[in-house]
């Protein structure tokens, strides 16, 4: 069993059964996970099992599950308890790994927080997130931090509210292990070490040079909400319509939240020169 320790209220403890157990040696070893204790229990089947038989064999309460099946994925999820049980496609790949984290999602956007589409940067212990589409220019600005500068992600990234501060956790880039099956483990990604997040940077690339521009918050909102529907429009098509309706209307909370806790820029950047520089003028 490996556990994933976020905060005192997001932490979950991943089980298997005997067939998926490798897939979570994977997740172990990408996420740099080890044994934490936690009460919330994320266990793991193929397909091959009966979705429906697990709670009665596996958890103390047999009522209050709800099930959801978004095409690829299908899991339950307790109406009290923050239990998941995932059934997965009877396939050993990484991306089976990526579907594991739909639910979790959820319950962390009911927590405050939001999945993003973004880049974690980090110096000295202060971050500040990249947000782009796919396509974006995500990666390649990753690849042009300074020395002073450390990339944490280059894709995923779940900021979460604190006392007075947001904190950014990295979530590993699935497609790296996709294109790169030869070389599983060389890459790692701390998920549960969180970076303080003094800024967000929508990125815009392919500019003449390298620039950066306060936005409104209407506007800063607009992008968050895309970045949000972006990365969970596979699982949102496939949610009850009630149930959608108030997940949604969490995202924009949190949303508005972060708007007035976090300074907003556009960043226009080009392969040509670090924007580091440019990063700290303004936080």
């Amino acid at each position: 069993m490996i556990s994933l320790f976020l905060t005192k209220k997001l932490n979950w403890k991943f089980m298997a059964n005997q067939g998926s157990l490798p897939l979570l040696e994977k997740l172990k070893k990408a996420m740099c996970l080890s044994d934490f204790p936690s009460q919330n229990k994320i266990m793991v089947f193929r397909e091959r099992e009966d979705l429906q038989e697990i709670p009665k064999k596996y958890f103390n309460f047999k009522l209050g599950w709800s099930l959801r099946d978004n095409g690829i994925t299908r899991y339950l999820i307790h109406d009290v308890s923050r239990d998941i049980i995932i059934s997965l496609k009877d396939k050993e790949d990484y991306m089976n790994l990526k579907h594991l984290f739909y639910p979790l999602w959820q319950q962390i956007i009911f927590t405050g927080g939001l999945p993003l589409h973004s880049v974690l940067i980090e110096k000295e212990g202060s971050g500040v997130l990249l947000i782009a589409a796919n396509s974006g220019g995500k990666s390649t600005a990753s690849s042009l931090v300074s020395d002073q500068w450390e990339a944490r992600a280059d894709d995923l990234n779940i900021i979460l509210p604190g006392r007075s501060d947001y904190f950014a956790f990295p979530f590993p880039t699935w497609s790296y292990f996709m294109h790169k099956k030869d070389r599983p483990g060389k890459r790692t990604w701390e998920s549960q070490k969180s970076s303080r997040v003094r800024a967000i940077f929508f990125l815009e690339k392919n500019a003449e040079e390298n620039c950066i521009e306060a936005i409104r918050g209407d506007e800063a909102i607009y992008r968050i909400l895309r970045s949000v529907e972006e990365l969970n429009q596979i699982d949102f098509k496939y949610q009850p319509r009630c149930y959608l309706r108030k997940l949604r209307k969490q995202i924009f909370e949190n949303t508005w939240n972060l708007r007035n806790s976090v300074k907003y820029y556009t960043l226009k950047f080009n392969k040509k020169d670090q924007f580091c520089k440019k990063i700290e003028e303004v936080i």
